[in-house]
């Protein structure tokens, strides 16, 4: 059986502009999700993607619930930024 998100259908906004400044998202706010909805990790992938509004980036945020969480989804951060995003060491902090 599949899980209940994916049976929902995706709606996406068109012609929705982004007006915040992209700005990190901290660790506080995935620790919120991992408690809110019951997860050990939490990995939060954020992207402002287009010519406009300038500036267009990525950004990852990783929380684990202990050590080994912690560790286990920064592997899972620094897999996708590096060998799926494309990032490079100089700007994958």
């Amino acid at each position: 059986m599949e899980p209940e998100f994916f049976n929902r259908k995706h709606r996406r906004a068109s012609g929705v502009k982004s007006v915040a400044a992209m700005k990190p998202i901290p660790i506080s706010a995935a620790e919120r999700i991992a408690k809110s909805y019951g997860y050990d990790q939490v990995v939060i992938i954020a992207r402002r993607v287009g010519e406009k509004p300038a500036p267009c980036g990525e950004h990852v945020t990783t929380y684990g619930l202990n050590k080994a969480h912690c560790d286990a989804a920064a592997r899972i951060g620094d897999f996708l930024k590096f060998k799926v995003m494309g990032w490079t060491k100089e700007n994958g902090v």
